[in-house]
């Protein structure tokens, strides 16, 4: 429930009107109980006056004149639930929900049975997140007032937040029992059957409201959300195909059914359902922004150039265009362009690290490797980010630069104290210059603050059983990672290697199997399926293996020894 409040002169016109009219079936928070029967309650002119006021002030915007004639209303007829609800109202629309729920708690216990004044105290309750006491509330509702549809609706909405979601579904059953055609009633209880995975059911419940509505656009995009789920593509593209023969002007149905086609790789078809879309809306980012996409992923970079360019030049503060065409221009080969286009994203742009990065790439694959790591020096020197200092470091490894590796990433932990992708990596760089204990001191700082690391388990484990040390303590290592991230490819190759160690062969070759399937064109774990092959004197598959690890890293000796022992 939101607060709100619009500029309405028909409803000051008839509050004031009220005030200043004698009638016994006028406005009921003026009526004081009484026994045997109520009696007219006559306004005091003060309350009347300062009323009135608080509402010109509140609908002309001014909330700090409307507390002040209000809270003055107020005192001059404090039993009064429609002051209270103005006021509480007021109070919450400026966020200071502790002194709107004060004052609608001292309203309800002077006016217990007054509907609106538990609605607002709901509605408040549901803005400050306080979802049990709303419940109560919208419950206090419907035993006054059997039929309040808006009650049973909020009462569902406040349970579904609590994830109660049996009980939502009551009272949303309970708002459609009473008007089985209420558009709300029935859109929430479809998302809530979403939620309680009940899908079928709730696709029913959308077809019912689009066969009463079948104008309603919220309800025909839930139904797809639900084909998606469902994966049922074909049915999602009929469905708002149909839809939009008869209603051809629901832009985002139309941009859903693009979406769809472009998932689907049905180009052409999804660029006409856009290009439409944009002859009617020009200027509409969204859908340039996905034509652009459509025709990078479909091989059309021209294309792609035309509709990023356009948005780059008429919103320029907006630098994901520009990373976008220098991605088009890298698409079309002109490696240069690109690299310009880049270079243009400032400093304080979001994707000025993400700019550096691709530059640095671009520039590494033109074996322009000394002006990749300047590109990158000056970047941290401008932003210093964790990203650049890991990517620097895997330049400088994959130059055999060790030290410079090894510096690059201290720098980094100097900058960002304990950071885990940092500790890893300086621990790789350390694996590979056969440091073991360092490498393995880096892992376990990465355990001490968080011990659920599974890479970093994996990789002492697999460092232990590489060197055939610690096997026992190793296995311990490996299957807590493997329990972490049962469908790790490297974790299951690090096990697969440790029962090789262990020489349980078969074992061996069933973890290495599975690895391999996750993995296919993995060196390493082609060359330990080899290794474990050729321990089972199956020499002819264990070739294959070895074959295929060193056309996947040629420059590996070791592996070359090991396939000409074969051949011998």
């Amino acid at each position: 429930m939101t607060f709100n409040r619009k500029k309405d002169v028909t409803k000051l016109f008839l509050l004031t009107f009220l005030f200043t009219t004698i009638s016994v079936t006028g406005c009921t928070g003026w009526q004081k109980k009484s026994s045997p029967a109520p009696e007219v309650h006559w306004p005091p002119p003060r309350a009347m006056y300062h009323y009135s006021k608080g509402l010109l002030h509140a609908y002309s915007g001014d909330a700090t004149g409307a507390i002040e004639e209000l809270k003055t209303a107020l005192q001059a007829d404090p039993d009064s639930p429609e002051i209270a609800a103005e006021l509480s109202s007021i109070y919450a629309e400026q966020g200071d929900f502790s002194t709107a729920i004060a004052l609608g708690e001292e309203a309800l216990r002077r006016n217990p049975d007054n509907v609106n004044l538990n609605m607002l105290m709901g509605g408040i309750y549901m803005n400050s997140r306080q979802y049990k006491k709303a419940i109560d509330r919208y419950h206090q509702v419907i035993l006054r007032d059997p039929n309040h549809i808006t009650a049973y609706l909020y009462l569902g909405m406040a349970y579904t937040e609590l994830s109660d979601y049996v009980q939502a579904l009551k009272a949303f059953d309970g708002a459609v029992a009473k008007e089985p055609e209420n558009f709300l009633g029935n859109y929430w209880r479809g998302r809530l059957l979403v939620k309680m995975e009940r899908l079928e059911e709730a696709a029913q419940t959308f077809k019912r409201l689009l066969e009463n509505q079948p104008d309603q656009d919220a309800a025909l995009l839930e139904l797809i959300l639900i084909y998606e789920r469902q994966n049922k593509p074909s049915l999602a593209i009929e469905t708002l195909t149909d839809f939009l023969i008869k209603y051809p002007r629901k832009t985002n149905v139309r941009m859903k059914l693009g979406e769809l086609l472009l998932k689907e790789k049905r180009y052409a078809e999804a660029e006409k359902e856009f290009l439409r879309v944009l002859r009617a809306s020009p200027y509409n980012r969204e859908v340039r922004l996905t034509l652009g996409l459509l025709y990078l992923e479909s091989g059309q970079p021209d294309r792609a150039i035309e509709s990023f360019s356009f948005l780059r030049r008429n919103y320029p503060e907006d630098h994901r265009y520009v990373y976008l065409e220098a991605a088009a221009y890298e698409e079309k080969k002109d490696l240069n362009t690109a690299i310009q286009l880049l270079k243009d994203i400032p400093i304080n742009s979001d994707l000025y690290s993400n700019a550096r990065i691709r530059i640095a790439s671009l520039l590494k694959r033109e074996k322009k490797v000394s002006e990749a790591i300047s590109i990158l020096e000056n970047a941290i020197k401008n932003k210093k980010e964790a990203a650049l200092y890991l990517y620097l470091s895997s330049i400088q490894e994959g130059e055999k630069d060790w030290s410079g590796a090894e510096a690059t990433l201290k720098e980094g932990l100097k900058a960002f104290p304990g950071r885990e992708d940092l500790l890893y990596a300086l621990g790789g760089i350390y694996e590979k210059q056969k440091r073991h204990d360092e490498a393995i001191s880096m892992m376990e700082k990465i355990l001490e603050s968080n011990p659920n690391h599974a890479d970093a388990l994996n990789f002492i484990g697999y460092s232990y059983a590489d060197r055939g040390i610690k096997l026992e303590q190793a296995e311990k290592l490996l299957m807590r990672a493997l329990e972490l991230k049962p469908d790790s490819g490297y974790i299951l190759d690090s096990v697969g290697w440790l029962y090789y160690r262990l020489g349980h062969l078969q074992k061996a070759y069933e973890y290495l199997e599975k690895a391999l399937k996750l993995l296919p064109d993995d060196p390493t774990i082609n060359e330990h399926v080899g290794d474990v092959l050729k321990s089972l004197n199956r020499l002819s598959e264990a070739k294959t293996y070895y074959e295929k690890a060193l056309s996947l890293d040629p420059d590996n000796a070791e592996l070359k020894k090991k396939l000409d022992a074969i051949k011998k």
